[in-house]
């Protein structure tokens, strides 16, 4: 759904639910950023004015990036904020209340909470119409495929059967990816040409905690007996990832949790006596890279994975600790491809 359409709808089911108004002022956008809008609500006989961010669906690893944002003050306007979207998942709209966060969603289902207004609405049923990022290069094979495409600047220069078999995807997606990445890249141009790839990293970190990781997840699990994740032994093709792999590349981040991804399932639930426990701090995954990408000779996953787990966590030690990374791994081009290449 288009931007004006969600403002639209949004209006509308506000009108019906509550008997209040929204106002949307043609403020002129550069003025405002990062926000997308300015409006008034009224209600009652009172009145106040909101910046607006609009969105289409909003999920957790969304949040603290909407938090930052909403911590921005625009000089010369009231700095009240609220989120208009399409979609909110109660378990965010839980969070984004928790938080004081104001919302509106398209249903009209709402929190509100201003010096004169208070309004929370949560019983409308969900909107029949959502919409995500289209197109092939934010699902699980256009996932796979700018994973590489981060990690390696030479990437983009090899045959394309050699980048179809280092992101582990079938040669036939790959015209189709390529072409929707530039496009994509031309797009970021007129905002930052200096910094393409990092806002890419930014939309594959977003996108991967959205649709990726959870589908890669083998399952959680609890100790038999409780072990530091340090005392554990690592088995063939099993590497951290996540929070632990955050504490061992930083050792700034200290986690009672323990994350790993594995090709060897049985001999690791084996031989860290793992019971499962959906409730459990033993968090598995599989790894969704081609044997040919994986880490040899290193506890961790790539340093752009574990960074982009934490960057997108409600926790701000863990988007702290993911700071720490980008500052340490990110400064210099990898050029381990060359030896992948050999």
């Amino acid at each position: 759904m288009k931007e004006q359409d969600v403002v639209n709808t949004a209006q509308r089911a506000f009108r019906e639910t509550t008997g209040g108004e929204i106002k949307v002022y043609n403020e002129d956008k550069n003025a405002i950023q990062p926000f997308d809008l300015m409006l008034q609500i009224r209600i009652h006989g009172k009145k106040e004015i909101l910046l607006a961010e609009v969105k289409n669906e909003v999920r957790m690893p969304d949040l603290p990036q909407l938090y930052q944002q909403f911590r921005t003050v625009v000089k010369g306007y009231n700095n009240d904020h609220i989120l208009l979207a399409q979609y909110i998942p109660g378990p965010v709209k839980e969070e984004l209340k928790k938080q004081q966060v104001n919302y509106l969603e398209a249903t009209g289902n709402c929190f509100i909470g201003l010096d004169n207004i208070f309004i929370f609405i949560n019983h409308q049923k969900a909107a029949p119409v959502r919409k995500t990022i289209t197109g092939k290069l934010w699902n699980k094979t256009g996932l796979k495929y700018v994973y590489p495409w981060l990690i390696y600047p030479e990437f983009q220069d090899l045959p394309l059967r050699k980048q179809a078999e280092l992101a582990g995807i079938a040669l036939g997606n790959l015209p189709d990816l390529k072409a929707e990445l530039t496009n994509y890249q031309q797009k970021l141009m007129q905002d930052n040409p200096q910094k393409i790839r990092e806002a890419v990293k930014e939309e594959w970190g977003l996108q991967f905690n959205k649709i990726l990781r959870n589908q890669q997840l083998i399952g959680r699990y609890r100790m038999h007996h409780k072990t530091d994740w340090g005392k554990l032994n690592l088995p063939a093709q099993t590497w951290w990832g996540g929070e632990t792999a955050g504490a061992c590349l930083t050792r700034y981040l200290h986690t009672p949790n323990i994350v790993a991804y594995t090709r060897n399932k049985m001999v690791v639930v084996k031989d860290w006596k793992l019971i499962p426990d959906p409730n459990g701090n033993v968090t598995l995954y599989e790894p969704f890279w081609p044997e040919l990408m994986d880490e040899n000779n290193t506890e961790t996953v790539n340093p752009t994975l574990v960074w982009a787990e934490l960057n997108f966590d409600l926790d701000q030690r863990m988007r702290e600790t993911a700071d720490r990374i980008a500052d340490k791994y990110f400064k210099d081009n990898d050029k381990r491809l060359l030896l992948l290449l050999k």
